[in-house]
């Protein structure tokens, strides 16, 4: 009995030394980024602020009493020379954006009142002019890390460097994150949680996996982390097929390259039971364990992008065809084979004339050098059905220049306030009409669903409103921002989305979508399109009819 209350002493001992240990490099973490983003002279990058991480995490990992841990900030502060008092600071306009930083933790660090204090002092004289660790795009006030380095290429960093990753990819979040207060969980428990995993990888794949576990914490669908290693995991090889999650089933649904399509032994409308022997929902739900989502619909787009992919040049699938049963081998191929074939001729519009009122857009194919003649094709018409079901817009935002007539105010974009560090303002954004114009003078219905991001949703969120403008179908993805990237120790790469997007009534759009004016089934595959346009048909002669 004595020994088993001996075994439990120093269990528990041990255990709560590991939780004070962590407390400690967690204040640290907290502490460097403050002074990174707003200390006069670090932010001039005149101070290895890296190795000062480094020094300072193994001096506190010796320190035994509060006493000791005190004198290390004391001393550090110390040694960078005191701001000098900032009378503009205080007058520097702020936004109560709902998404700016939290910074109660200065308060309840276990550091002394002096070292608080320091820390506000800091906080309101800080530096307001530019910063070596963090640029801003001079047109839209991107945040963009371009100084920061790479330390390692080595795939599993010493545990110092993997320390070093944390700190500086939690706070490049929690200050430059426009969405942190949608997410599902406090990002200061994200840290708590995810520190004991930085510090006990034990692998290269070990490391990844815990920026994957925080990117996915993000809950955003373009946010990701990209290295070779995870793009070996994902495979870098695939089928020129798209799935797609239909009924509760995983359909082929469309040709992603019809060239190499034809060789292979899928066929549009096959239903993948199996991969290489895995039933495919249990390989769901392997990759949703790591994905970033905005919402359930937009995983589900996501997995389907990749979820053949492999390093095989060939892969065994259990398929449902007509009912019947079989199993078959489709090949693979490198992604940078998928394009040779996609280079348009004259011939090969984007668009379809339905009849002598109606033309079809497809606008993930319409090239920019193609608007010309698109809009001479659809200058006649009455009605546009313009599909915005995907994530490509080759023409970019110029395809609005067309169909919107007049200039408005249609999104409210939140960008990082460059003179307060952490904190964001809300901005509107409008389209600019060129002096000299012709546009679409008929009725615009827009297609819209889950697959709708990027540009497109933005494109969407333009047109939401206009006149003569319908947009129909689910809502959009929900992932709507301009990414940014920071690079990590052992090469790896974070994207996250450095400003956000907004309703103009500062409404969220992340994760929600953008709703539709008129909901409705349009189908999923290619197959459907006679279906949507009968459907629209009806509601044309809904409008014309007196």
């Amino acid at each position: 009995m004595k020994l088993k209350i001996v075994f439990l002493l120093i269990f528990l001992g041990t255990t709560s030394w590991a939780q004070d240990n962590n407390n400690k490099i967690e204040t640290l973490i907290q502490v460097w980024g403050f002074l990174k983003y707003n200390h006069p002279q670090v932010a001039t990058g005149v101070v290895d602020w890296d190795m000062e991480f480094v020094e300072k995490w193994q001096e506190i990992q010796n320190t035994t009493t509060v006493d000791q841990q005190n004198k290390i900030y004391i001393d550090w502060l110390a040694k960078l020379k005191t701001p000098k008092p900032c009378l503009e600071c205080s007058a520097v306009k702020t936004t109560a954006y709902a998404g700016n930083v939290v910074l109660d933790w200065i308060n309840e660090i276990p550091l002394n009142d002096d070292i608080k204090n320091q820390l506000h002092y800091i906080l309101q004289n800080r530096n307001l002019g530019k910063n070596y660790f963090v640029q801003f795009h001079q047109k839209t006030q991107l945040p963009l890390f371009n100084n920061e380095r790479l330390i390692t290429s080595a795939a599993l960093p010493n545990k110092s460097q993997r320390i070093l990753a944390l700190a500086r990819y939690w706070n490049a979040i929690n200050y430059f994150y426009p969405y942190k207060h949608l997410m599902a969980v406090k990002w200061q428990d994200v840290l708590t949680e995810m520190l004991p995993d930085f510090a006990s990888a034990a692998s290269a794949t070990a490391y990844q996996e815990c920026f994957l576990k925080m990117n996915k914490d993000l809950a955003h669908s373009s946010a990701f982390i990209a290295s070779d290693l995870i793009f070996d995991k994902i495979g870098k090889k695939k089928i020129p097929f798209k799935l797609e999650y239909v009924d509760q089933k995983w359909k082929v649904v469309e040709f992603e390259n019809d060239s190499l399509a034809h060789l292979g032994s899928l066929q549009l409308g096959d239903e993948i039971l199996e991969v290489a022997g895995k039933p495919i929902q249990t390989l769901v739900d392997e990759y949703g364990v790591w994905m970033s989502n905005s919402n359930p619909q937009s995983l589900m787009v996501s997995v389907a992008a990749t979820l053949l992919n492999g390093v095989e040049d060939q892969v065994d699938l259990t398929i449902r065809r007509s009912g019947e049963t079989s199993k078959i081998v489709q090949k693979r191929y490198a992604v940078v084979d998928f394009y040779w074939d996609k280079d348009k001729s004259e011939a090969d519009n984007a668009w379809d004339i339905v009849d002598d009122k109606i033309i079809w857009l497809k606008a993930s194919e319409l090239d920019y050098n193609q608007i010309n003649a698109f809009q001479a094709a659809s200058a006649t018409r009455r009605y546009l059905i313009l599909d915005l079901r995907d994530y490509q817009l080759p023409s970019g935002l110029k395809l609005g220049d067309y169909l919107v007539p007049r200039s408005k105010i249609f999104a409210q974009m939140v960008e990082p306030n460059s003179r307060y560090i952490g904190n964001f303002n809300t901005v509107p954004k409008k389209n600019e009409i060129p002096a000299v114009k012709r546009f679409f003078r008929g009725t615009t219905y827009v297609l819209i669903n889950e697959k709708t991001r990027g540009q497109a949703e933005l494109l969407a969120l333009l047109l939401k409103g206009s006149d003569r403008m319908v947009t129909i179908g689910s809502h959009s993805s929900g992932t709507l921002g301009y990414l940014t990237k920071i690079v990590l120790p052992g090469d790896v790469n974070a994207f996250f989305p450095g400003i956000g997007v907004q309703n103009v009534d500062g409404t969220d759009i992340q994760q929600k979508g953008i709703q539709p004016d008129l909901l409705l089934d349009l189908g999923a595959t290619s197959d459907d399109r006679k279906e949507v346009i009968e459907k629209i048909l009806r509601l044309v002669q809904k409008t014309e009819t007196p």
